[in-house]
């Protein structure tokens, strides 16, 4: 009888870096989580317990170019500069970890 050969996986432990040109660019969920990007990645750090959770962004390749949260805290907002296409905004779900819904942004050139 032959084992099924096993796939190893890679998953990060901790994403270090801040991307300063987003506005926005360091949230404090509460007194002990902050979130801030780190190039295609949303990075929720507890630092009290400095452990780490992700959100992937759905396109990584895009500039993010402003965050902000919602007033309980529980979703946060992600303005995305468009390649070719529309600036867009995701909005995530911070007790989910997933993304609810992108809008493009109409009206607007990128520059």
């Amino acid at each position: 009888m032959s084992r099924p050969m096993m796939i190893p996986t890679l998953s990060p432990k901790f994403f270090f870096g801040l991307t300063t040109q987003v506005n926005g660019n360091c949230l404090f969920l509460n007194e002990n989580e902050i979130v801030y990007p780190a190039s295609g990645v949303l990075v929720i750090h507890n630092t009290a317990h400095h452990k780490q959770k992700y959100i992937h962004l759905a396109e990584p390749q895009k500039v993010i170019t402003a965050m902000a949260l919602c007033i309980n805290k529980n979703v946060i907002a992600v303005a995305e500069k468009g390649d070719k296409k529309k600036p867009t905004i995701s909005i995530y779900d911070l007790d989910s970890m997933n993304e609810k819904t992108i809008n493009s942004v109409n009206g607007f050139e990128n520059r």
